[in-house]
């Protein structure tokens, strides 16, 4: 009887995990030679490992740090504003740095968890095929039940290469196929290509990132469907507010949606909600031409014409 293992590869980062399911020696502590080695399970994951989530995680979070350092360390030495605008922009600017980082922790938190629930699939299911294949303790049809049962819970994202119990590939074929389906209906995302000739359960290369999740084949593609029909309609939202080019909408797009500290734009970015408006303190945050003045022992706010014909000079 052969020493069993199953594998598991992360796509993106190129890392792999080893996983020994058994070996018939009870001598063997470690690894057999290469001659008595067999490979009962091989998976490959579209996404990264998780060292590799919490690095990219952990260098997102010091960058945007360094970005807030640099905007209030700006806000501070700018003339135009008086103590009192500085104070109530400086908060409403702290409140959103926390909520992004309570954002982004979250979601740092579900691509871990995710990754850890894949590394726990494959090796429960590897352990199973074991003790369907050389395994003498289980009983048979629990395990069987439990192969079953895994089968339908696995992650759509998460492709079986071979499957020592299951070497016919149109099973694992149809129950990769909502990869797909999420692929073709939501275009605005970096997805695998797919493969010419190899079919659609070996995908040949990964890219982007994933805020889809599924367990169900089911759940995948109705949860697709409704991800891009609100993808869809929000931007659909922003080209009503701010009517132009494919362009125009993208880069407008971003702005909405980014993280991070406000930036410097040209006027034409700006969408219209977001337009400076005198009775709004709010606006301060968007156009920093506006100064306070003190006319008649209250404070008014004023625009200064020359400065805005020259170049906007933008809060960033």
């Amino acid at each position: 009887m052969p020493c069993c293992f199953a594998t598991l590869k992360f796509r993106q980062c190129g890392h792999a995990m080893l996983f020994k399911l058994g070996c018939s020696k009870p001598e063997c502590t470690e690894i057999c030679p290469n001659k008595r080695r067999q490979f009962l399970l091989q998976t490959e994951y579209m996404w990264r490992c998780e060292d590799c989530v919490e690095f990219e995680y952990k260098q997102s979070s010091d960058l945007q740090a360094s970005e807030w350092d640099t905007y209030y360390a700006r806000l501070r030495s700018n003339p135009l504003l008086s103590q009192e605008s500085r104070d109530s922009i400086t908060l409403t600017a702290r409140n959103r740095e926390v909520r992004q980082e309570a954002t982004r922790d979250q979601r740092r938190s579900g691509c871990v968890e995710e990754v850890q629930r894949v590394v726990d699939w494959v090796e429960e299911y590897g352990g199973l095929v074991w003790d369907l294949v050389y395994g003498h303790k289980r009983d048979f049809d629990e395990s069987k039940t439990r192969l079953q049962f895994l089968r339908a819970a696995k992650y759509w994202d998460l492709i079986v290469m071979f499957d020592y119990v299951r070497k016919a590939r149109d099973p694992w074929d149809k129950e990769n196929f909502p990869h797909w389906i999420e692929e073709l209906i939501q275009p605005v995302r970096t997805r695998p290509a797919t493969p010419a000739a190899a079919g659609p359960g070996t995908p040949r290369s990964a890219g982007g990132s994933s805020a889809f999740r599924g367990f169900q084949p089911g759940m995948c593609r109705m949860a697709a469907m409704d991800e891009a029909a609100e993808l869809t309609q929000r931007m659909t939202d922003i080209a009503i507010q701010s009517p132009g080019s494919s362009s125009d909408l993208d880069s407008e797009t971003n702005y909405i949606l980014e993280s991070g500290p406000p930036r410097k734009i040209s006027p034409d970015e700006v969408p219209r909600s977001f337009m400076s408006d005198p009775d709004d303190p709010l606006s301060l945050f968007f156009n920093a031409d506006v100064v306070m003045e003190d006319e008649d022992a209250s404070s008014t706010l004023s625009t200064d014409k020359d400065a805005e014909k020259e170049e906007p000079n933008y809060i960033s």
